[in-house]
């Protein structure tokens, strides 16, 4: 059984979401829940346990019955490490997600145990998305061409005109005042004004910012 939480967290909800798992890790009132953690650091990963134990005790679950696993890229999940809990139910936490893919793919042989046991597996956040038979982990580059016709307004980030500072929230693409970043004569080989994205005083001479971004979009448009 499955229990995938992602997307924001509210803590108000959180008996219809981390509830949920404990009630199905439940068996003859008692849980022991399995915490999976994966960090670079034990430091880290302790810290980082005691955050997602504090969510599972205010359920309320005994701290006695949440238990840590703390694993690594050297040392991953591995099915020793349930079968010494026994746990009722496993719960991976999130955070750095090409760490936990590789902390939790390298050896398998837990899953099985899950599925053989019929242990619940709960996941938020990297838990979740790490579920998945195929995913994009990590190290990906990814470029696209959108069109927002309804929703909330899009906020966007950049160079300011003069190119010396960043603008968190701009609410405009081009880097250079009064130039449209948009061709006047637009067409499948050629859409962005590359001469919106020049901010001239960024670094010493004309820098272009979005050269990379245009090009990508410009191949985007050929491929289609």
């Amino acid at each position: 059984m499955l229990f995938l939480h992602g997307g924001g967290d509210a803590p108000q909800a959180r008996r219809d979401t981390f509830g949920r798992f404990v009630e199905a890790a439940t068996i003859d009132e008692s849980c022991r829940v399995a915490l999976v953690v994966a960090e670079n650091t034990e430091a880290q990963a302790r810290a980082s346990f005691e955050e997602y134990r504090a969510i599972f005790a205010a359920l309320p679950l005994a701290p006695s019955d949440i238990h840590p696993v703390l694993i690594s890229a050297e040392q991953p999940l591995a099915r020793a490490h349930l079968e010494r809990i026994q746990p009722t139910g496993v719960f991976v936490c999130g955070g750095n997600t090409p760490l936990y893919q590789q902390a939790l793919c390298r050896d398998t042989a837990w899953l099985a145990h899950l599925q053989m046991a019929k242990i619940p597996y709960g996941g938020t956040s990297t838990g979740a998305a790490i579920a998945a038979r195929t995913a994009i982990v990590g190290g990906w580059q990814a470029s696209t061409i959108l069109s927002a016709q309804a929703g909330q307004p899009i906020d966007t980030t950049g160079w300011d005109a003069a190119g010396t500072n960043f603008n968190p929230s701009s609410n405009r693409i081009n880097c250079t005042a009064g130039v449209n970043q948009v061709l006047d004569n637009p067409n499948a080989n050629a859409w962005l004004n590359p001469a919106a994205c020049l901010a001239s005083a960024l670094m010493g001479e004309g820098e272009e910012i979005l050269s990379i971004v245009v090009a990508s979009i410009k191949t985007a448009r050929r491929n289609k």
